[in-house]
């Protein structure tokens, strides 16, 4: 079978191509092209070489004049007026992070008469653009299976779904992130096949993409399949490695991209534990590997703490961001692995690594700076649909600001004690992420041939 995937992000690249889950696909010898726009420099970084990847590797540019139009769409959707909750928190959230003159021109086309006029009008624009590239490619190659795996939003996810529409290809979407079905799908059309996280992205892509519940396939996440292996090495050789006892017990700070003041969080908790307000522990402070250590990062490699040391494998990139060279770091899910394996529990702004710390077993706490002004990103995304089952969630300790931090970590301390932390910890991934007993990898390989024969025979 021949098998086209399409990647449009540096990040998708690292969940999707480095951990390796369609090298089965070439296993059972079907033909698998894996390609990337060739002019989307802000989405695509690095093309990975044949070291990285048994998949033969292609390029084709994406259409700038059809990119932009699918993105007015895009955010005509988000400004689109609707009074549920979530819809006004989506809206918000977008609007914080556009120019104010846009926010009128959007504001204005969404209006209910004007944005039936504009969307027909963009529509018109898109079908006299419709002789591009990716079309010819798809037309001549003609692929057996496209899979799309994406942010669902993106150069290539709408007129994927359009051309392989029009061409009768087989199309199948796979979401990145936990908030992709809620606030990050795209303009108009939707997949025939999505594949998601788990129960609570499936109600998602039901209800915030008005998709067809049986077009949605709960399917777990694709870059975790790597938690499912021993981490590579042991607690004591992972507390030399950092310089700390074995016998200690380790707090993770795991940093986010919202832009809040990580160096400042990390000196308060280092004096909680100076002052005696925590038990004696270490705390390990690893970055996001794409938030420039938070606001003000360039000067984290330059702080004196007493019980504060950065996570080994996250300190070139602190070094990057200290001489204002830094990039998407793709960090290796194999190292966050041994990371989360080591430590006794975790504390983070809005990240998925919370999720993960919880599949590792290990209690974690959401902090919210919302007391913090200069932390925008933080304060647009804190109210988006994706959070809201976490927050309700009592096995997740929450602290709202500086006044709660050290109850919030002294909840969580106590949450580590408790002999049926573990169970519960399992109980809440499973709304989230979807437990199966085969790898991803395996499982996709034969939905794929499954997929492709039910479409065949249709």
């Amino acid at each position: 079978m021949r098998i086209q995937i399409y990647v449009e992000h540096d990040i998708v690249v690292r969940h999707f191509v480095y951990s390796g889950v369609f090298e089965r696909l070439i296993e059972r010898g079907h033909d698998v092209s894996l390609i990337l726009p060739d002019n989307a420099p802000k989405r695509i970084s690095t093309f990975p070489n044949d070291r990285q990847t048994s998949l033969h590797v292609e390029t084709v540019p994406m259409h700038p004049g059809r990119r932009t139009i699918w993105k007015k769409l895009f955010l005509l959707e988000k400004f689109r007026y609707r009074f549920d909750p979530a819809a006004l928190n989506t809206k918000k959230a977008y609007a914080k992070l556009q120019h104010w003159k846009a926010n009128i021109l959007f504001s204005l086309f969404a209006l209910p008469l004007v944005r039936q006029f504009y969307i027909r009008l963009q529509i018109a624009r898109l079908s006299r653009l419709a002789d591009t590239e990716l079309f010819r490619k798809l037309e001549d190659e003609q692929p057996d299976l496209v899979v799309h795996p994406s942010v669902l939003d993106g150069v290539f996810f709408d007129d994927l779904i359009s051309f392989c529409g029009e061409l009768g290809i087989p199309l199948i979407n796979i979401m990145n992130s936990w908030d992709n079905p809620s606030i990050k799908h795209g303009a108009v059309n939707n997949p025939d096949c999505l594949l998601v996280w788990g129960r609570q992205t499936h109600q998602h892509a039901v209800k915030y993409m008005g998709m067809r519940p049986e077009n949605v396939k709960t399917f777990g996440v694709a870059q975790f399949d790597v938690y499912r292996n021993p981490p590579r090495i042991s607690k004591a050789e992972f507390c030399a490695k950092h310089g700390l006892n074995e016998d200690c017990r380790i707090l993770l700070y795991a940093g986010s991209s919202k832009g809040t003041d990580e160096t400042a969080h990390l000196h308060m908790i280092d004096e909680f534990i100076d002052q005696g307000d925590l038990p004696p522990m270490k705390v390990i402070y690893r970055p996001h590997p794409w938030g420039n250590g938070g606001a003000n990062g360039e000067g984290v490699l330059e702080q004196k703490w007493k019980h504060v040391v950065i996570e080994s494998s996250m300190v070139e990139y602190l070094q990057s961001v200290k001489k204002g060279t830094a990039r998407i770091f793709l960090a290796d899910y194999r190292d966050t692995h041994d990371v989360l394996s080591n430590i006794d529990f975790l504390i983070s702004p809005l990240s998925t690594i919370i999720l993960e710390a919880a599949l590792h077993g290990k209690p974690a706490m959401c902090y919210m700076p919302v007391d913090e002004k200069e932390a925008t990103h933080f304060q647009a995304v804190k109210d988006m649909p994706h959070f809201d089952d976490l927050f309700q969630m009592d096995v997740f300790p929450k602290a709202f600001g500086e006044s709660e931090l050290r109850d919030g970590l002294a909840k969580l301390i106590e949450l580590s004690e408790k002999v049926d932390t573990q169970v519960k910890l399992a109980k809440a991934c499973n709304h989230f992420i979807e437990p199966f007993d085969q790898s991803w990898a395996n499982r996709f390989t034969d939905f794929v041939e499954e997929y492709a024969a039910r479409k065949i025979r249709n």
